[in-house]
Order: structure tokens, then C-alpha cells, then sequence
């Protein structure tokens, strides 16, 4: 695994879905942790719902089955900055009732 993770810190939401169920548990845990280091107080990080955290000491608190939330209390009135970590065959297609899936950006 690499040892910089070239992604801003103190994001507000991180979604990683479909991406940790490849690794085995001490990978999993080991990105996770980095993971949550690039959260802002307060930030959101949401998981798929086939990935668990179970066993893994993470600074966040789970708010919900797949949703969990630094545990340090978020500034107010900042702009939101989001980071999107996903496998899904819908990434960058048309979804439901209109709405788009973000657009993969090239380096």
C-alpha cells in the first residue's frame, strides 16, 4: 500500500462503497484508519452495505447501519468538501428518478 494518499484532508464526507470487501481485515483496517485521518471534525464516512468495521478501533461513531461520523463536533457554516472511493457499475450513468452519479475526474 502506498504510503501518501494523495487526497485533500479535512473532508466533510467520504463514501467508499464496494472497495474494502477485496482486502483482507488488517488492509481494511489500515485504510480505514487513513481514511478517517483525512476527516474534518464532524466529517461523515459511509461504507457499502456488504463492509463492516467490526473489530477495528476507529475514531468515528456508527449513526447508522453503514454511516459513521467523526467523533469531534463539525465547524458550522463551512462549504462541504466530499471524496468518492466506488467500484459500482453505475458510476458516472444515469440513475433513478433522474439523478446523476458523480463524474470520474482524470488526472
Amino acid at each position: 500500500m502506498d504510503e501518501a494518499y494523495p487526497i485533500e484532508t479535512g473532508l466533510d464526507v467520504i463514501f467508499c462503497r464496494n472497495i474494502l470487501i477485496y482486502f483482507d481485515k488488517a488492509t481494511q483496517a489500515r485504510v480505514l484508519s487513513r481514511l478517517c485521518s483525512h476527516l474534518a471534525p464532524g466529517g461523515y464516512l459511509f461504507l457499502g452495505h456488504s463492509e463492516s468495521i467490526v473489530g477495528i478501533d476507529l475514531p468515528v461513531l456508527q449513526i447508522a447501519n453503514t454511516v459513521f461520523r467523526s467523533d469531534s463536533a463539525m465547524p458550522v457554516g463551512r462549504k462541504i468538501r466530499v471524496l468518492i472511493i466506488d467500484d459500482s457499475a453505475t458510476f458516472g450513468r444515469p440513475l433513478a428518478a433522474g439523478a446523476w452519479s458523480p463524474i470520474r475526474r482524470s488526472r
